[in-house]
Formats: C-alpha cells, sequence, structure tokens
C-alpha cells in the first residue's frame, strides 16, 4: 500500500519480478482494511506516510482483529530515521525497510516474515 500510484507501480513490478504473484494495491490505510476484510493475503507491504490512515494506524487497527492481527506486516518509508524503526518495531511490527531498497533486500525481508509467520 502506497498512496502514490508510481511508487506502488515500482513495487508491484519489483514484486512480480521476484517471483510474487496474486498482489494486491490499496491507496491508503482504510482502502486496505477494506481488502483485507474481503481477500486473504499472507503479507502486508505498507508505506508509513498516507491520507486517511497511515501505515501504523493500519497496523493497530489490524491488531484489533483477529484474523488479520495474524497478518505480518513490512512498514516501508521514506524518511530514514532511528526513531521511525525504533517506534515501529517496539509496537510490534516485524519488519521495517527505508526507500529506496534494493529487491533483493525486499525479498530477505519477505522471506524472513513469510518463514516467521509460519512458526
Amino acid at each position: 500500500m502506497d498512496d502514490y500510484k508510481f511508487i506502488r507501480t515500482i513495487l508491484e513490478r519489483m514484486l512480480h519480478q521476484l517471483g510474487y504473484q496474486n498482489l494486491r494495491t490499496a491507496v491508503d490505510g482504510v482502502e486496505a482494511l477494506k481488502l483485507l476484510r474481503s481477500q486473504p493475503v499472507d503479507l502486508v507491504i505498507t508505506d508509513y506516510h498516507m491520507p486517511e490512515m497511515d501505515g501504523i494506524n493500519l497496523f493497530q487497527s489490524m491488531k484489533q482483529e483477529p484474523i488479520l492481527a495474524k497478518i505480518p506486516v513490512l512498514l516501508v518509508s521514506g524518511v530514514p530515521t532511528e526513531k521511525f524503526a525504533t517506534q515501529a518495531l517496539a509496537m510490534g511490527i516485524q519488519s521495517t525497510l527505508t526507500k529506496p531498497f534494493r529487491a533483493e533486500q525486499l525479498d530477505q525481508e519477505i522471506q524472513s516474515l513469510l518463514t516467521q509467520s509460519l512458526c
């Protein structure tokens, strides 16, 4: 999920190149919640800064719903601060990435989150 279509398109292409299929996109956290409630997913990748509902609020909303609470979340941000990562991890978000990132970094984070979710 990202509010910028350009970023969503780049991320979607990157994920397809890495071999991931059946991707769903949303422009903000509100749309993402609607999507998550109607279509099961294995992982959520969300931007930190979005209108309507940011990535942190999306994560908090997901934690309120038992089915959604089990979905691993990767939070990305264009603002590289230690405070961002520390705050996100303290809240229970499993992983963070700072934009821009390489496909290999993204794949490593995804694989780690998916492996953890199976345990």
